[in-house]
């Protein structure tokens, strides 16, 4: 379990930053202004690409970017629950990554890490295990940042894309008992929810096109109906 978990931290990092680009940079902190000016170019190229494209994109109706569907998705009631596997080692564990969030608190897993929060006024009390397995509270010891920060950088498997208009569409598939559309850039494969613009499923491959590194597909994607675990 040990040698997925540092897998999923690696896998994580690089699927956070797909689709971003120059466009997320701040060209203003570059000290060469030959290069701000390259920059500032193609952040304006690819701005004007996305308006282009987005409009028309059923994933992306509004215009939002990939950042700004992915704040309105965590601001609301949410259940996302990811299997991770490697496909470069079929010997390695696979692991869930898995965030619960309604008005009540947050429920996260990340392998075989659990994290039971329940909001209480201003701050949130964290609830842990029993010898009886059962969730008890464990005292007031997190407020509204940090949990939420927690919840966010877990849920971050569920980024959203920003370049649409380099996606080239290969079908329609179901994931998790969501529409899906199906899409390829350079070297990975999204599985985009239709309603939301999530990604509930992707993976890479290499230059021989084989798969590599950690999938991700999600089994659970709610964003109503979200219970929490029972706790005392």
């Amino acid at each position: 379990m040990k040698k997925i978990l540092s897998l999923i931290l690696i896998g994580l990092l690089c699927f956070a930053l797909v689709g971003c680009g120059n466009k997320d940079k701040d060209c203003s902190k570059i000290k060469d202004e030959e290069e701000k000016e390259a920059c500032l170019m193609n952040q304006n190229k690819n701005n004007k690409k996305d308006d282009d494209n987005n409009n028309d994109d059923k994933n992306n109706p509004s215009g939002e970017s990939g950042y700004q569907r992915l704040e309105r998705f965590l601001a609301g009631d949410y259940w996302i629950s990811y299997i991770a596997n490697s496909n470069d080692d079929p010997n390695t564990d696979s692991a869930t990554i898995e965030v619960r969030k309604n008005a009540s608190g947050v429920y996260m897993i990340l392998g075989n890490m659990e994290s039971l929060f329940i909001k209480n006024g201003n701050t949130y009390d964290f609830y842990g295990r029993d010898n009886d397995e059962k969730f008890i509270n464990m005292g007031p010891l997190y407020d509204n940042d940090h949990v939420e920060d927690q919840a966010r950088r877990t849920a971050f498997y569920v980024t959203t894309l920003d370049n649409y208009e380099t996606l080239k569409k290969l079908g329609e598939e179901t994931i998790a008992g969501r529409e899906c559309g199906k899409y390829t850039q350079a070297n990975y494969t999204y599985w985009v929810d239709k309603a939301t613009g999530i990604v509930l499923k992707v993976y890479t491959v290499d230059n021989n096109g084989q798969k590599t590194g950690i999938e991700y597909e999600a089994t659970i994607f709610k964003t109503e109906g979200v219970i929490l675990p029972e706790h005392n």
